[in-house]
Formats: C-alpha cells, sequence, structure tokens
C-alpha cells in the first residue's frame, strides 16, 4: 500500500518549485520577451505616427499634441535599440529645423492659450531632478517665466514649436546650474539636446551643422532677434562677481586683464585659470607647473611670456599665457584629475565636450565674429555648467 503525501506537505512542496530560481528566471524570460513584442509594435505604431505627422507638421507645430510627439520621440531615440526610430529622428530634426529658419512673425502669445500650451509641455517634459518636485509648480514656473517676456519672443504660426523649445532650454538651466553639472545623467540630457560640437572650420551655417550633429531644433525654435531674452527668460542670465584682479608681477595696478570688457567667456575663462592653479597649487606646491603641465605647452607658455617682456609688457603668471583648451588638457591629466578635479567634474568624458563646445565660440569672440544662434545657446549652458562645479558665484537661478 502506497503511503498518502499529506495535502501541507504538497502544497509546501508546490509552493518551493514555484519560487524556484529556474521557475522565476523562465516567467522573467517570458514577461522580457512579451515587453520586447510590445515595444516594437509600440515602436512601429509610432513610426507610422511620425511619418503621418511629417506630412502636416506645419499643423502640428501649432497644436498641443507637439508636445506629446516630441517628448515620445526623444525617449525612443534615448533607447537607442532600432535604427529606425534614428532615422525618424533625422527626419524629423530637419523637418522642425527648416520651420525654424523663416519664422514669419514674432508675437506675443495670447495668456490663455500659452498657459494651455505649457501645461501640455510641463506634463511631458520633466524638470531635472532636485529643481522642481510638483509638476503644477513646474508648469506654473514655465507659464511665469514666459508671460514676463514683454517683446515679442514666439513663432506667429509655430507656438507650440516656441513653447516646447522654452520648456526644454528651461530644463537645460537645471541641468547646467544643478548639484552635480557633470555627472553621468546630467551629461547625457545635455549630449541629448546640444548633440555633439561643430567646429567653425566644418561649414558656415553653424546652426543647420549643429542640427545635422544633434542639436534639438527645438532649442532654436524662435525669431532671432528675441533669442537672448528667451535665453534669459529661461533662467540663462549671468550677474558677473568680482573677479580677483590679475595684476602684472610689477605689481602695476593700471596693468590689468579686466575680464568685464570681454563678458562671459572671458570670466569663464579666466575663473577656470585661478581655479586650476589655486588647486593645483594647493595639491602639488610651489612647483605645480613642472609637476603638472606637459613640458611642451610649458615651453609655449614662457615664450609668451618673453614676448611680452622683449616688448617692453608687464609679465603676468604663466597660467594667463594658456591657450583655452590648454586648461582643459591640464585637467584632465591622469594625475591632476585623480588628484584634484574629479570631485569637481565627475566625468571626464562630459567636461571635456563641454570645453570642446565653448573652444570654437572663444575663438569667434577673439576675431570679433558674429555667433550664431547655437553658439549663444552653447555659450549660456556650458558657462552656467563649468561655473556651477567650480564654485563661481555668476549665475542667477
Amino acid at each position: 500500500m502506497v503511503k498518502k503525501t499529506p495535502d501541507s506537505v504538497l502544497f509546501r512542496d508546490l509552493v518551493a518549485l514555484h519560487e524556484s530560481p529556474a521557475i522565476k528566471q523562465i516567467g522573467e524570460l517570458q514577461k522580457s520577451q512579451f515587453a520586447m513584442i510590445t515595444r516594437a509594435n509600440e515602436m512601429r505604431n509610432f513610426l507610422s505616427q511620425i511619418n503621418k505627422a511629417a506630412k502636416s507638421i506645419n499643423l502640428l507645430a501649432n497644436s498641443q499634441q507637439w508636445a506629446d510627439v516630441s517628448e515620445k520621440l526623444s525617449a525612443y531615440s534615448r533607447a537607442g535599440v532600432d535604427p529606425a526610430i534614428l532615422n525618424a529622428t533625422r527626419r524629423w530634426n530637419k523637418e522642425v529645423r527648416l520651420l525654424t529658419q523663416f519664422p514669419r512673425n514674432a508675437i506675443l502669445p495670447d495668456a490663455k492659450l500659452l498657459a494651455e500650451f505649457t501645461e501640455r509641455a510641463a506634463l511631458n517634459i520633466s524638470p531635472f531632478k532636485g529643481h522642481i518636485e510638483r509638476i503644477e509648480n513646474w508648469h506654473a514656473s514655465l507659464n511665469a517665466r514666459m508671460s514676463a517676456m514683454r517683446e515679442p519672443w514666439a513663432i506667429s504660426d509655430k507656438l507650440a514649436l516656441s513653447v516646447v523649445g522654452f520648456t526644454r532650454i528651461a530644463r537645460l538651466h537645471h541641468v547646467a546650474a544643478g548639484a552635480t553639472p557633470f555627472s553621468e545623467e546630467a551629461g547625457e540630457i545635455i549630449d541629448e539636446d546640444l548633440g555633439t560640437p561643430v567646429p567653425f572650420e566644418v561649414c558656415s551655417d553653424r546652426d543647420d551643422a549643429s542640427v545635422e550633429a544633434g542639436l534639438n531644433p527645438e532649442l532654436i525654435a524662435f525669431p532671432n532677434e528675441a533669442y537672448s531674452a528667451v535665453l534669459a527668460s529661461a533662467g540663462f542670465d549671468f550677474e558677473l562677481t568680482v573677479l580677483e584682479p590679475i595684476t602684472p608681477e610689477s605689481g602695476d595696478s593700471t596693468v590689468q586683464l579686466d575680464p568685464v570688457y570681454n563678458l562671459v567667456l572671458t570670466y569663464v575663462e579666466n575663473t577656470l585659470r585661478q581655479f586650476i592653479e589655486r588647486n593645483l597649487r594647493r595639491f602639488f606646491g610651489e612647483n605645480w607647473i613642472d609637476e603638472c603641465v606637459p613640458g611642451d605647452m610649458r615651453k609655449r607658455w614662457r615664450e609668451r611670456r618673453e614676448k611680452d617682456c622683449d616688448d617692453r609688457r608687464d609679465p603676468f603668471d604663466l597660467i594667463y599665457y594658456s591657450d583655452f583648451m590648454d586648461l582643459a588638457h591640464i585637467v584632465i591629466i591622469k594625475a591632476n584629475w585623480n588628484t584634484v578635479f574629479q570631485q569637481h567634474f565627475s566625468s571626464k568624458k562630459h567636461f571635456e565636450v563641454s570645453m570642446e563646445r565653448l573652444h570654437p565660440i572663444r575663438k569667434a569672440l577673439s576675431h570679433s565674429r558674429p555667433l550664431a544662434m547655437v553658439d549663444r545657446l552653447y555659450l549660456r549652458a556650458e558657462a552656467t555648467r563649468l561655473l556651477n562645479a567650480i564654485g563661481a558665484n555668476a549665475i542667477l537661478t
């Protein structure tokens, strides 16, 4: 006679089997396969929507639906799993760029309509963590900033495009002025919005070239004459504090490099110089230049300084004879980075890209060249991020 197993034992064994690693793994696999199939179907459906939207993009750009489609496309693009999505993103960006190139008229939007469009944008494009916790506050902040502008700033028949663009710029400011502006998460958002840096030498139309290189065209979806006001209203406004005076070795106070006259970028450059010198001197002592700066770079600096002396100009400390990208190179040298700079910039990759975005602007300003819209955006975003990372009080948040 076969002994009957008690029901309680059978139940216990069934529970143990159900909770076994093997069964759990099978369940997870089934769920992941289902999720992949669902996501693939969503992508196909969304690609179809994008193709339809491209045919009526002029109408969509003045519709609240713009925020929904734009952010969904950004989310799929971030996932980076489907070449078709990336191609759709590129097609979308080209179409959007065409809408921004020849705006008909700048307008001050109707208050009620602006509030409705802003609410939709706020729901879709979230603020960066730590800045605004409640969506109602994010919406109110955006609406207040846009409503405060007194000069026409939006494209007349592309209001949704301008509102979403403003929202993205405001979020970009949150990232650049946040607690960790060079963290991986912050860097990914900035790179997603600004794309790959484009040198001045590549082409004459930097705005178009930047869109080709990944810049979100919504960020420059404004009439050119209003763009500086838009950037300032979205948060990228500067109040430069007094920088430590830069005087020659003779101590002659009448001979100074005054960063105020060269505006924001000179302020950033000389603040970064002082930051580098102060920190390397603290860790490596008075001989920090010999310890921390490559020999060929030191030689170049000394030659420039000697030229100043030959021309009977008062010489400055060697660091003030550095090129802009010399500063980037000094920061990322392994010993300097590990000992001093990693704690300030977190990500070497994102710091380098930040400096690469500013470098061609620095060259343009030194030759009195005008700046494209994208350059003005780069300058404010990256100057904010760098000054924030090194603790310089030069930002209105």
